[in-house]
């Protein structure tokens, strides 16, 4: 490659550099104007401290018992029961 060739090419490689921060700025500058949301389930929002937690989630959310325990709520009663 002549000299003048290869300035060019470095002054590519520069400004793709350039133009890839730029887009990476701009990607950030927007993330940190999204708003963030909080996905609460409704047992959860309208919890009261007295009933213990799993109590609740068998009544309220039988899938999610299940997930969370690995048993059904019978079988978590009769566990309870022993």
């Amino acid at each position: 490659m002549s000299q003048n060739r290869r300035e060019n090419f470095k002054k590519l490689v520069r400004l793709a550099r350039l133009a890839a921060l730029a887009e990476q700025l701009e990607e950030e500058e927007e993330n940190a104007n999204k708003k963030r949301r909080l996905w609460v389930r409704d047992w959860i929002a309208k919890r009261q401290d007295q009933v213990p937690v799993f109590k609740e989630v068998e009544v309220e959310d039988r899938e999610k018992f299940f997930t969370n325990f690995r048993l059904f709520p019978e079988d978590f009663d009769t566990l309870l029961a022993r």
